[in-house]
């Protein structure tokens, strides 16, 4: 059983000498209850070598994807820990979190990423996971919850403070008492630092004993063949060489402009490996003349593709089959020649169905 925030507070209050609070709501206990709060905060944000927090707010959380953008994530998310991000099954990690600088090279699709990616998107009221390149499948994470205290005993945490005397810290109730006594001593100017020495102790030695047996990861990444930038390895395209292997997730698809039914490595400026892709970006192209949008897709087995666009470019036909890369692919280009002065801006989407 676990205590009562208010029992937490009496006990501390009774070791720093001072009045106990009847309640912590009360105009007396308000001091006391902010104290508590901060001292639970402080832990809360403990993290360890590879941003895990307190097993007992450490949570999984599974997503079933469908090719959006992102992906809202519970609320109460304080940090993904870091080398949890995996596909369910086969437990293929995905690399992340990128930086800005990444995440913005992503955007202008100016890289060709070896594997699916991911980060976090935090407009202040909401922590969502985005995602490239956009598939289908179901994802498993750990977060670190900032939710440390329950609404009474046996409850599931759902609250990032104490807000009532029946609040129950599912934290350690030692390591809070510490916390909020050497507050209360500097509060009323007594010599709180032995004190806090204690809190400090006991705070670190729980918690290297806690991350100990807390799963942070699921085993070391794969490593990513070419040059990077920050944390993340990616392959800059070559033409008809260098190509990055097939994703395991799903058909290996190559996007370009070609001048003929049949492109070349060079024209297939983009590769997205995944399902359930929905709208991708065609990359600009302002070569004079007619050309074609073609589409190279891995596809194994897979005897049919549907393909659509914004209405704007057309239809698409299979042309041939080839190969690129090493890699065995259906070729498919646009049944009518395009303008790029139109249509090669960069703006127009091309929609994928696998």
């Amino acid at each position: 059983m676990l205590a009562r925030a208010i029992d937490i507070a009496r006990a501390a209050s009774a070791a720093a000498g001072t009045e106990q609070p009847d309640s912590l709501t009360s105009e007396d206990g308000a001091a006391v209850l902010a104290h508590l709060n901060r001292a639970g905060e402080e832990l809360v944000a403990l993290r360890g070598p590879w941003g895990q927090g307190w097993p007992e707010l450490t949570i999984d959380h599974e997503i079933d994807l469908n090719g959006a953008e992102n992906y809202l994530l519970p609320a109460g998310v304080a940090q993904v820990i870091e080398g949890t991000v995996w596909w369910s099954g086969d437990y293929d990690a995905l690399a992340g979190p990128l930086t800005p600088q990444e995440i913005a090279q992503v955007d202008r699709g100016q890289w060709w990423l070896s594997r699916t990616v991911w980060w976090i998107v935090n407009n202040g009221l909401e922590t969502r996971i985005a995602l490239w390149p956009r598939v289908s499948g179901t994802l498993t994470l750990s977060y670190v919850s900032q939710h440390w205290v329950a609404v009474s005993d046996g409850a599931e945490a759902s609250q990032a403070r104490v807000e009532a005397d029946g609040n129950v810290p599912i934290l350690l109730a030692r390591l809070l008492e510490l916390g909020l006594e050497w507050r209360l001593r500097q509060q009323l100017e007594l010599d709180f630092v032995p004190t806090l020495g204690q809190a400090e102790l006991e705070r670190d030695r729980a918690f290297g004993q806690a991350v100990g047996r807390t799963r942070a990861s699921i085993g070391p990444r794969r490593p990513l063949a070419g040059p990077g930038i920050g944390g993340l390895t990616i392959v800059e395209p070559q033409g008809s060489g260098g190509a990055p292997a097939p994703s395991t997730h799903g058909p290996t698809i190559y996007v370009g402009w070609s001048d003929g039914a049949q492109p070349t490595g060079e024209e297939l400026r983009q590769w997205v490996p995944g399902q359930g892709l929905g709208d991708h970006r065609i990359p600009a192209r302002t070569a004079a003349g007619h050309v074609g949008v073609a589409l190279a897709v891995s596809a194994g087995t897979l005897s049919e593709i549907t393909l659509g666009g914004t209405g704007q470019i057309g239809g698409f036909g299979r042309r041939a089959n080839g190969s690129l890369h090493g890699l065995e692919l259906q070729v498919w280009t646009t049944n009518n020649r395009l303008d790029p002065s139109v249509y090669g801006g960069g703006g127009s989407l091309l929609s994928v169905t696998l």
